[in-house]
This record gives structure tokens, sequence and C-alpha cells, in this order.
């Protein structure tokens, strides 16, 4: 509908006897736009008094396994500088 009505305007800035016909078209598209979020609104609506219902924030529906919390990272100490005297580079 949205379509339909932009093509009826671009139509009457060259042609005045579509003006009406867009207009009618808006009000057409409009309609259809304000039912369908109305009908959305009305079924969001309904699902929270349903979950509510059941009881609760959950709905007593399980949300999934509880989260996976990996243990922390083994922290190994290299060392830094120059290396032993026994790793010494022979020449």
């Amino acid at each position: 509908m949205q379509l339909l009505s932009c093509i009826c305007h671009i139509l009457a800035l060259f042609n005045r006897d579509f003006q009406q016909l867009a207009a009618l078209i808006d009000l057409i598209a409009d309609i259809v736009f304000f039912t369908t979020a109305g009908c959305m609104t009305a079924q969001v609506n309904y699902e929270i008094k349903y979950r509510d219902a059941l009881g609760g924030a959950h709905g007593g529906v399980s949300a999934g396994p509880p989260p996976y919390h990996a243990p922390p990272p083994t922290v190994v100490a290299v060392p830094a500088g120059a290396p032993p005297d026994n790793e010494a580079m022979a020449r």
C-alpha cells in the first residue's frame, strides 16, 4: 500500500488528477498500518497476561541452563631478560 501511495504521489507531481487518489491511498495505507499495529499490541498484551497467569515473570518456564563460567586462566611465570648462563651460545 505504501508503494502504491508513493507512486501516486509521484504521478501527482505531473498530473493533478492523481492528488485525490494519492490522498485516498494514503488513508487506506494508514488504516492498514494502524490495524496491524493494534493487532500486534493486543497479541503482546495477551501473551503478557498469559505469562503472568502461569506464575511470575518467567511464566513458570525455565529460561534455560545457567550460564557457563569458564575457570580463570592459569598464569605461568616466564622469566624475562638475558638467558641463564647454562644457555649461553657456543662460539
